[in-house]
């Protein structure tokens, strides 16, 4: 069975970092959805993405499914990094587990204040992190995955909360004690 820690947060709340390194950590795979749509959306839906604004959210399930690798059969464990970014998405992944196809181990939700993850984003340097583009995924969030978080508590589903304002080692410290103490 897959089984999977998601990890949530407004951009810039240090998520990818985080995933990642957690996935070092646990030995399991690491899958970054903004990285993987922007490896396989092209065209306008791209321009879309790229202005920041969300795709629909099928359109991301159609390419996530996949990397799950549900039916295998095999036993694998990854860390979802930016999923899901909407109720229609984390439905289906509680479905999923309702269904015995995947196990969502916990929801790893990481608090950082709007001004601290914008001047992070703004650093790095990327495409979509301009001033418009941050501010339609800081409403994305307002709007969407803070009422989601609310969803996985609703299906008995663990929630850490972390503080995404320490310092990178800090974070990823809270996030594992977290997680041993599950």
């Amino acid at each position: 069975m897959t089984s999977v820690f998601v990890v949530l947060g407004l951009a810039g709340s240090g998520k990818s970092t985080q995933s990642r390194l957690l996935a070092e950590n646990y030995g399991c795979r690491w899958l970054s959805v903004g990285q993987l749509l922007r490896e396989k959306i092209t065209g306008h839906l791209k321009e879309e993405m790229l202005t920041g604004k969300v795709l629909e959210e099928s359109i991301v399930t159609d390419i996530v499914e996949p990397e799950l690798d549900l039916k295998s059969g095999q036993d694998t464990e990854l860390v979802l990094d930016g999923y899901p970014r909407g109720k229609e998405q984390a439905d289906w992944l509680i479905s999923k587990q309702n269904q015995g196809q995947l196990q969502i181990k916990a929801v790893i939700h990481i608090q950082t204040a709007e001004g601290l993850a914008k001047e992070r984003l703004l650093s790095r340097g990327r495409q979509d992190d301009n001033e418009q583009a941050i501010a339609e995924r800081f409403m994305e969030y307002e709007h969407t995955i803070k009422p989601i978080i609310d969803d996985f508590k609703n299906n008995h589903i663990p929630v850490i909360e972390v503080n995404g304002e320490q310092t990178i080692n800090e974070v990823q410290n809270e996030i594992l004690s977290s997680v041993e103490r599950l």
